[in-house]
């Protein structure tokens, strides 16, 4: 579920999305960091098991290097610095900074990636193939060195249906 504001945009006035925040409620688990180098932060994230995330960063445009994060073994966000281009598993767009800086905010679920570029101004969600467990490294982070993230946050998040749920039969 997302919450929508209208709010004023350098283009005029806009609707932003963001996640409600009720999720809040689902988080079981945070890794938070600040100013932290992109090789030092992979090193970090080798240690988080696989599960559903709530993953935030941001960073100072004028420093900006390309990198790509990649969740459950698939390339599902990555910046490219020379066009100050984004993609979301593979789909590409132009991303404009807001007072210097870029903010990204993925919500990982069992079958889809929502995504939140700078506080809502760009949303939309990608279908996955599923929630894999079995992945050799939940999440992965590689790039340029040098890339400094000013905030990055991985909240693992606990699943809404119980343990108990059975998958709806289908009818014969």
């Amino acid at each position: 579920p997302v919450e929508i504001t209208l709010r004023t945009s350098p283009t005029g006035p806009r609707l932003y999305l963001n996640p409600v925040k009720e999720i809040e409620t689902l988080i079981s688990q945070r890794h938070d960091y600040k100013d932290v180098l992109l090789g030092d932060l992979a090193a970090k994230l080798v240690g988080i098991k696989p599960g559903l995330f709530d993953i935030a960063f941001e960073w100072d445009a004028a420093q900006q290097k390309d990198f790509q994060l990649n969740i459950w073994d698939r390339k599902l966000f990555a910046f490219n610095a020379k066009d100050s281009t984004y993609s979301v598993d593979g789909q590409k767009r132009k991303v404009e900074p807001v007072n210097g800086k870029i903010k990204v905010r993925l919500i990982c679920d069992r079958s889809l990636l929502s995504f939140f570029i700078n506080d809502g101004y760009e949303a939309g969600n990608r279908y996955l193939t599923g929630f894999r467990p079995e992945c050799k490294q939940a999440l992965s982070l590689q790039g340029t060195a040098g890339q400094v993230f000013e905030t990055f946050s991985v909240r693992t998040l606990r699943p809404t249906w119980p343990a108990t749920a059975k998958e709806p039969k289908s009818p014969k």
